[in-house]
């Protein structure tokens, strides 16, 4: 994204922190979808580490940081998010994001199609959705878990 990444464990990551996740990595953290390299704003990811699935499914980034003309851009923009607790329904997200350098403002609705290349974290470690997730997972494979 710019010079100034740097790779962290998974274990260091914390929320607020933008990740930016590659082809073929897995996602560390619940994360909002922000940019995409495709030009359409399409991302496709498997969530099995989260349900069992291995279909791919659609992520779509948030429409305003999607159209930024580079992605080290996000960097420079005013923003917060606002996500609901992290809960066991992987199926369903309330969020906002708000964009607080345009004016007016852009607030723009978040649901699951945004949650997941580039994002800012909302939930990591204990607690978090994907954690969650693993365990049961672990739990229904393994019974003595």
């Amino acid at each position: 994204m710019c010079g100034g990444t740097v790779k962290v464990k998974s274990s260091n990551i914390q929320v607020g922190d933008l990740i930016i996740v590659e082809k073929n990595q897995r996602v560390p953290a619940d994360m909002i979808f922000l940019r995409t390299s495709e030009k359409n704003g399409s991302c496709f990811l498997r969530t099995d580490q989260l349900d069992g699935e291995t279909d791919w499914k659609l992520r779509l980034p948030v429409a305003c940081t999607q159209r930024l003309p580079t992605a080290a851009d996000l960097l420079q923009i005013r923003s917060y998010i606002y996500a609901e607790e992290p809960n066991i329904d992987i199926h369903n997200f309330v969020g906002t994001f708000t964009r607080e350098d345009s004016d007016p403002p852009i607030s723009e609705s978040l649901s699951i199609e945004n949650t997941l290349w580039a994002g800012t974290v909302i939930a990591s470690g204990k607690g978090s959705l994907s954690e969650e997730c693993v365990s049961n997972l672990k739990r229904k494979e393994n019974p003595f878990v």
